[in-house]
């Protein structure tokens, strides 16, 4: 090859380099322009029309409305804001179960001018129509930052536990808040509320707290429980905030009050939840799949409850339950020696058709047959010659206990006499159940001729409620059934109740 040719052929490529390179800067330029104008677009034009649903994000439940917990916000580009979240159907995707240091979800917040949506990706619109706001202090002056994450917040699984189904997202998105609250308010921490060990797991307290871990399902006390959360259909917005509110009312040292729901326009809904979560307060946020449509009402109202601390109640106004003393040498106290000291106490009567329905009558059970009946069932309850079983209707803690013939003393530190007898159910010695039942039994057979003497004691309040409690016992000698009702006052001591003969 000669210096021209060479020439030539060096032009030649310096030209296909040069036509190459502006061919990939022109393809650069128009992904640029591309990625622009789409990021630069208005992001609510997903958003179906009023009344067209989405569905859900793969792999999570086919229910038309899920909850999250909000665990904070960025609004720091007023045209691009951002929700975070810590949703309960996304671990399972990730391979979890509960998370305890998590990584909040960061979603797109939408509009359509009527609602906020939580723009999750895939074809999936959340339509944010109601909050819970769980709120511990009280509202201050200052402005809330543009960017905030809730820290100390969990991301627990509503698919920890198989026997809970797919419909667990209520208890757990409010089972978050309460793991937070926990942790500065130790009698609201499930490991105290259910009375766990202390080398109990966290996923082991989380389980216990959201819907139990062994049957029945949901358990007593649990969030899904207090709730009402079905398996199959998931849970009301009312039973949602009503049963959140009663674990706080019932386990806390100070008061909580659950507002009236309000109806709260768009932007001012969303101005609370920012301001309501740079103060530190749990929100639990309910979505439905779609575009709900309002008859009516151009401007989507979203439903808020607030659930909220007394703080002006101290803990330390709560007086301390005395140390029960029940031994089997101690005299017991009877009716009379309670209404000699000043005591109010309603002596218990016989109920005439036991296992009516409960009514407001002279002769009212207080508590069906059949509801006693399930309790006793649920709890595996023994029965034999003699069955005796106290139930009510709250966290406190009532106590049943029985003198023998012979003077044994059967209680809930002597639990089982040398005849057999067996206090085999003893609840609510810490808050575990609001449909609580104790029962005493002797097996076939091994019941002791003579005089019996049932006694019950109210003794420790676990809620701020200083009533009365109306009890229902239960009495089964033999083949013969009755049911007798009275109320007890808060530190009443043992109260003789009931007497029976077996002959």
């Amino acid at each position: 090859m000669n210096a021209q040719d060479y020439i030539k052929q060096q032009r030649r490529r310096r030209r296909k380099t040069a036509a190459l390179v502006g061919a990939v800067m022109l393809f650069t330029l128009a992904v640029v322009l591309v990625v622009a104008r789409v990021l630069g677009e208005p992001t609510n034009v997903d958003i179906p029309e009023p009344g067209v649903n989405t569905t859900p994000p793969d792999q999570y439940p086919t229910l038309a409305a899920h909850a999250v917990t909000m665990a904070g916000y960025d609004f720091s580009d007023e045209d691009r804001p951002i929700i975070l979240l810590s949703d309960p159907a996304d671990n399972s995707i990730a391979g979890k179960t509960h998370d305890f240091d998590p990584t909040p979800t960061h979603l797109p917040l939408v509009t359509d001018g009527r609602w906020w949506f939580v723009d999750y990706p895939g074809e999936a619109i959340g339509c944010i129509y109601a909050a819970i706001i769980v709120r511990v202090a009280d509202q201050d002056d200052e402005e809330a930052p543009n960017q905030w994450d809730l820290p100390r917040l969990p991301d627990l699984s509503q698919n920890a536990v198989e026997a809970w189904g797919e419909s667990y997202c209520a208890p757990t998105a409010a089972a978050n808040i309460v793991w937070m609250l926990g942790e500065d308010y130790p009698p609201l921490a499930p490991a105290s509320v259910f009375g766990l060990m202390q080398d109990a797991t966290p996923d082991e307290c989380a389980n216990r707290l959201v819907g139990g871990i062994a049957p029945p399902i949901p358990a007593l006390g649990s969030l899904a429980s207090l709730m009402g959360t079905e398996k199959m259909s998931g849970t009301v917005l009312q039973d949602a905030a009503s049963g959140l509110g009663v674990y706080l009312r019932e386990n806390d040292t100070v008061q909580w009050a659950v507002n009236d729901p309000e109806l709260i326009p768009r932007k001012s809904f969303m101005e609370t939840l920012k301001n309501e979560s740079a103060r530190g307060s749990g929100i639990v946020l309910l979505l439905h799949w779609g575009n709900l449509k309002m008859a009516g009402d151009e401007d989507g109202r979203s439903i808020l409850v607030v659930l909220e601390r007394n703080a002006e109640q101290s803990e330390s106004q709560i007086p301390e339950p005395p140390e029960q003393q029940q031994t089997e040498s101690a005299k017991p106290v009877t009716i009379e020696d309670i209404s000699g000291e000043g005591e109010e106490l309603e002596p218990t009567e016989i109920i005439e058709g036991a296992g009516g329905e409960s009514g407001g009558g002279a002769n009212d059970v207080g508590l069906s047959k059949e509801d006693i009946m399930e309790r006793l069932k649920d709890v595996k309850a023994g029965s034999g010659d003699i069955q005796l079983s106290l139930a009510w209707n709250n966290y406190n803690d009532l106590d049943l206990s029985c003198n023998e013939p012979d003077g044994t003393v059967i209680d809930f530190e002597h639990r089982r006499s040398s005849s057999g007898g067996n206090l085999d159910v003893d609840m609510n010695a810490t808050p575990q159940s609001k449909r609580p039942v104790e029962n005493i039994f002797w097996p076939l057979g091994q019941a002791r001729r003579g005089k019996y003497q049932v006694y019950a004691n109210y003794y420790r309040r676990h809620t701020s409620s200083r009533e009365k409690i109306e009890f229902t016992l239960r009495v089964e000698v033999g083949e013969k059934e009755q049911f007798y009702k009275a109320k007890l006052s808060p530190k009443s001591g043992r109260v003789l109740i009931h007497t029976f003969e077996y002959k």
